[in-house]
């Protein structure tokens, strides 16, 4: 058990971000992968409590932030890059941290206006972020856990780009792009899904940053929605695709002051829906006419357990 009482600052000392990775060794040591997971569980929880306690101190959290690059850049090495366990504890560290950095750009404030970082440490870690974000925005891997990780990492440096309109212009672009194109997948899980809550996770917090691209990305969202509820439309996106750009702009359409600005926009996202689902209410009145409808039909046998589809 750390003691947060008697040193604080031991607790960042860089080899407790290395836990994660010294864990998979000891996972032989456990017979039962439920005791495995439960002591990977425990491990992580304390590791987070701990750097969550100790960043609430601006001197403890410029440490924070200071051991939180240096472990990027030990991740980004070459010979590090297909260690998927280090970047997992990476982003675990990050997102930690990023709650305590919300506080830095806030609604009509200017950037650090409570000073929690010095002027030094200010303008030395929006350069070694802005330095990573660029990494990031670069990246072109075709592992989709690496690419995850790399979206989530992205967010979590956002704040470093003090709000900036080019960089947030850049970042949403990589975001939209990434989450929205069509990949083979060949395992059922898709890690990108998992990660893609991230572009939420931005407009949730930094609302106040994004939203003069509103007009942009309601465009760009409107007309993903079109193609998707169209029946011409042969490629189609996951629902957990086009369903996070549409969330995000739920969100973002919190900024409007009027309700009435805000129902207009919402009517004209939803207006594919709801032909759709008009059409299906001329169409549909009993379970025969449902069946047509969807386009099944039953075997020549007959059968009702036999359908299969047109």
């Amino acid at each position: 058990m750390f003691e947060i009482r008697r040193c604080s600052s031991c607790l960042l000392h860089p080899s407790i971000l290395f836990l994660d990775a010294a864990s998979y060794y000891v996972h032989y040591d456990f017979e039962d992968e439920s005791d495995y997971q439960k002591f990977i569980g425990k491990n992580r929880t304390i590791l987070i409590r701990s750097i969550n306690n100790v960043c609430k101190t601006s001197e403890h959290l410029s440490i924070a932030i200071r051991i939180g690059f240096d472990y990027a850049d030990y991740c980004f090495q070459t010979i590090n890059l297909s260690n998927l366990l280090l970047f997992e504890s990476l982003i675990a560290y990050w997102q930690v941290i990023e709650k305590h950095l919300r506080s830095l750009l806030k609604p009509g404030e200017s950037f650090n206006n409570l000073k929690l970082l010095s002027n030094t440490d200010e303008l030395s870690f929006c350069q070694r972020g802005q330095t990573l974000i660029e990494q990031l925005l670069i990246i072109n891997n075709n592992n989709l856990e690496f690419l995850a990780y790399s979206l989530r990492l992205l967010t979590c440096l956002y704040v470093f780009t003090r709000g900036e309109r080019t960089w947030t212009q850049r970042i949403l672009e990589h975001l939209f792009r990434t989450i929205t194109t069509e990949r083979q997948i060949v395992s059922k899980l898709n890690p990108l899904q998992k990660q893609a809550s991230c572009l939420i996770d931005l407009c949730l917090n930094y609302g106040h940053t994004i939203f003069i691209y509103f007009n942009d990305l309601f465009k760009v969202t409107q007309d993903l929605v079109r193609q998707q509820t169209s029946f011409e439309q042969q490629i189609k996106l996951a629902g957990w695709q086009w369903s996070i750009l549409v969330e995000c702009l739920a969100i973002l359409l919190n900024q409007f002051e009027s309700f009435q600005q805000q129902a207009i926009f919402i009517n004209e996202l939803v207006q594919p829906f709801a032909e759709i689902l008009t059409k299906f209410n001329s169409n549909v009145n009993d379970l025969q006419s449902f069946v047509d409808y969807i386009g099944l039909k039953t075997t020549p046998d007959g059968k009702i357990n036999s359908f299969y589809f047109t």
